[in-house]
């Protein structure tokens, strides 16, 4: 099991004493405040806001005038560990040389062990004050023209690549090899002689012959005929269907009435108007008080409702029919607009 307990130093910076408090085991939870006393920092407990390193206030206090003047891979908040990894050395490495620092096997995470030799020279000066502010100046300048050195190269590495595909488009185009530039050889000709050529060549190309005013007013002419045609065919058809439908529902609703004459037995009914006739009525008018032959009743509203379905039959057709001809006259609305568009 992991111990349960804090660690916690006092540190003066200053004149001003901070408490650096750190729980045993996993490293989570330390914190750093300014009290006068450790058991008034742990009595404050961890807070939103509170340092978690004393690096950040050891750097504002002493090194405010080195964190701008650093090289470019050490940040303002890794001031304090670079020099005080510088500080802490062992005696192997002081006794080595001034810039030989600790190595990478203490495992420290130290932003010291990436650096280069330039970058540890720099902060060693900084922190002995042996470099002046003209030599700063010209290490800033230096960085800034190094900058637009190597963005220049980039500009130039990728204008190199778009000259190399354009010129490759080109050779595409002309049907030209790797091999081919753009000035004439001995033995064969460069890309602007064949590009010339290809323009010779189009210029040449006979132009598109005029478009031939009377024949497409003709071919219009007799679009507007076959269109007034089958205008005038799909009325008809309009007609014919209408007509079989109304046709057919006559003959479908005297079937139905006659139906309703035989459901009803002996019924006396009026040939011509079908109202029910009664005796009085019979003997008034004179009308056969004989009972409907139905058989040829039967027979009758059979041949009515044949006939009804008949008639619709022919009115699908003619529907039928008025669809595909409203479909050739689209048709041709489109091409007389195609013709327009010619002259």
């Amino acid at each position: 099991r992991l111990p349960s307990g804090l660690v916690a130093a006092e540190i003066v910076v200053d004149g001003v004493c901070w408490v650096a408090v750190r729980p045993l085991g996993f490293p989570s939870g330390e914190f750093v405040v300014q009290k006068d006393t450790i058991e008034a920092a742990i009595a404050h407990e961890r807070r939103n806001g509170d340092y978690t390193s004393i690096d950040p206030i050891i750097a504002s206090t002493f090194f405010s005038a080195i964190v701008g003047a650093t090289p470019p891979e050490v940040g303002g908040e890794q001031v304090w560990d670079v020099l005080r990894a510088w500080l802490t050395r062992d005696q192997e490495c002081r006794l080595a040389d001034i810039l030989t620092w600790r190595s990478s096997q203490t495992q420290s995470r130290s932003r010291a062990q990436v650096l280069s030799e330039t970058a540890k020279l720099t902060m060693v000066r900084l922190a002995l004050r042996a470099l002046d502010a003209e030599e700063r100046a010209a290490s800033i300048r230096e960085r800034e023209l190094g900058a637009t050195v190597e963005e220049e190269r980039r500009r130039h590495v990728y204008q190199q690549q778009r000259y190399a595909d354009g010129l490759n488009a080109v050779r595409s185009a002309l049907g030209a090899n790797e091999e081919v530039g753009f000035d004439d050889t001995i033995d064969q000709q460069g890309l602007v002689a064949m590009a010339e050529a290809a323009l010779a060549d189009a210029m040449r190309t006979a132009l598109p012959k005029p478009p031939d005013v009377g024949a497409i007013f003709a071919r219009q002419k007799a679009l507007s005929g076959d269109h007034e045609s089958l205008t005038a065919k799909r009325q008809q058809l309009e007609n014919d269907a209408r007509f079989k439908r109304g046709e057919a529902e006559r003959y479908r609703s005297e079937a139905n009435l006659g139906e309703i004459d035989i459901s009803q037995g002996r019924v006396r009914v009026c040939p011509v108007c079908r109202v029910n006739v009664d005796e009085i009525k019979a003997n008034g008018c004179g009308i056969s008080l004989e009972p409907c032959d139905l058989a040829t009743l039967k027979t009758t509203i059979a041949d009515k409702q044949k006939k009804a379905a008949e008639l619709d039959a022919e009115a699908n057709s003619a529907e039928e029919e008025y669809k595909r001809v409203d479909a050739q006259i689209q048709q041709l609305g489109q091409k007389r607009l195609a013709l327009e568009d010619e002259i």
